[in-house]
């Protein structure tokens, strides 16, 4: 799966890629197995992360002050809704 750290402020580029990894490190699920890319992009107000079924696609909008734990509680969120959306139905939701 591809994954970036397009971040910018006091962490550093090698810093937030780190700090992703360790962030998916700390998912339990095989998030893969939903063939979704997780991707980390520079924060966006208001939103920490978002899904987009039809591309497969989850973006978490990392903030340079967000530790791994906090963008490991965005990424499971986002994951939940892929679970769903991967193996719901419409009757089943």
């Amino acid at each position: 799966m591809l994954m970036l750290a397009l971040l910018s402020g006091p962490v550093g580029a090698e810093d937030a890629a780190s700090r992703n990894d360790a962030a998916l490190a700390l998912i339990p699920f095989d998030w893969q197995q939903l063939h979704y890319n997780i991707v980390f992009l520079a924060p966006r107000r208001g939103v920490r992360g978002m899904i987009f079924p039809s591309e497969h696609r989850i973006e978490i909008y990392a903030r340079p002050s967000d530790e791994s734990r906090q963008l490991a509680y965005d990424i499971a969120h986002e994951v939940g809704h892929a679970i769903d959306m991967t193996f719901s139905t419409a009757e089943t939701r």
